[in-house]
């Protein structure tokens, strides 16, 4: 089973190189053989992997290793597979949702910006992370698909819509009669490029978000394309469809915290409400408000915290405590909505072309 996998997925990644060639359009008629691998995205990003960064510059220009082809080829996975029917809109909305979700609560942006997370490469690899919003580890990813998602509205303010990305893309990723070799490029072709197509200085537009410390900049692509982050107490069906793919109970959102179904810590957002109430990766929560734990338990816990105080009983190792989560909020889900009365970016974007 697993080669018959493996063997569906190296001729779709076949097909999806072939398919940047033509500039990345309608993937309709490979929806069968693609359609068991669950992992859309990794389908439709090996379509941008016909240009790499300089060899010399990998490790010596963390620059042209933070626009390099995963974030942009991440962005694309997200555009194709709606183009292509994989994902109907409003399921790619809802990604784009956990995108800016995850890219706006990371608080490890404080002193790590996007331009140094691709430094992860040298030191990271085989280490476990266990503060990973802190950390940042491969945000390069989430935060790229934002990226890119803002260089397509600014591309389309300047030109008065008349060009987007896949402009740039028919542009900087052309063959020139070759789909088997791989050509470099640097920081600045990616500049003279978006130059051609939209006179602009987009040396100091690219580096704004490559070394903010802001979330607002980082998460900026959303506003011009006619969309902001918002939060309601219901989560939507890509939200519950990441959440059993990691067989996790993902409440960064509302506590700070991810938890197994067995009641084990996964991950715990620095200095949310649960890292102060003392949670850390591994403990167990034994009991919330004098009851056996359960996923159900612990989200009626902190539906109600706002009445009530979320109290948990945490074991790590032989040792049990009691801890009070001071959290006083409904549960929270991101989203996305629309800004009244601006014209809405993100459907020329993901529209079948």
């Amino acid at each position: 089973m697993l080669s018959r996998q493996m063997g569906a997925r190296n001729a779709c990644s076949q097909v999806a190189r072939r398919l940047a060639t033509r500039y990345i359009v309608n993937m309709k008629q490979y929806r069968t053989i693609s359609i068991d691998l669950g992992n859309v995205d990794g389908l439709c990003c090996d379509a941008g992997k016909l240009r790499e960064i300089l060899d010399s510059d990998r490790i010596s220009n963390s620059i042209e290793v933070s626009l390099r082809s995963r974030t942009w080829t991440e962005f694309w996975g997200r555009v194709l597979a709606a183009r292509a029917g994989l994902r109907t809109t409003q399921q790619t909305l809802d990604k784009l949702a956990l995108d800016a979700a995850l890219v706006a609560n990371r608080g490890g942006r404080e002193w790590k910006t996007l331009a140094d997370s691709t430094l992860d490469v040298l030191y990271m690899p085989g280490h476990a992370v266990t503060w990973r919003d802190w950390q940042r580890r491969e945000d390069y990813y989430p935060e790229g698909v934002l990226l890119w998602l803002d260089v397509d509205a600014r591309l389309r303010e300047l030109t008065r819509n008349n060009v987007s990305l896949d402009q740039f893309a028919q542009l900087f990723f052309a063959t020139r009669g070759s789909v088997e070799r791989i050509s470099t490029y640097s920081f600045q072709d990616v500049c003279d490029t978006l130059n051609k197509l939209a006179p602009a200085d987009w040396k100091s537009f690219l580096n704004q978000h490559l070394f903010t410390h802001a979330s607002s900049e980082a998460i900026a692509g959303l506003a011009p394309a006619g969309w902001q982050p918002t939060y309601t107490s219901v989560p939507t069906e890509t939200f519950l469809q990441d959440e059993a793919d990691a067989d996790i109970i993902n409440l960064d959102d509302s506590i700070g915290a991810q938890l197994r179904p067995n009641g084990s810590v996964r991950s715990v957002m620095w200095n949310g409400p649960a890292f102060r109430a003392g949670l850390a990766t591994d403990i167990h929560v034994v009991t919330v408000n004098g009851q056996p734990f359960t996923s159900a338990v612990l989200l009626s816990a902190i539906a109600d915290s706002a009445s009530s105080p979320i109290s948990l009983t945490l074991q790590d190792g032989e040792n049990h405590r009691d801890v009070i989560v001071s959290y006083a909020g409904p549960l929270r889900y991101p989203h996305l909505e629309r800004i009244p009365n601006t014209p809405d970016g993100l459907a020329s974007l993901l529209a079948p072309h």
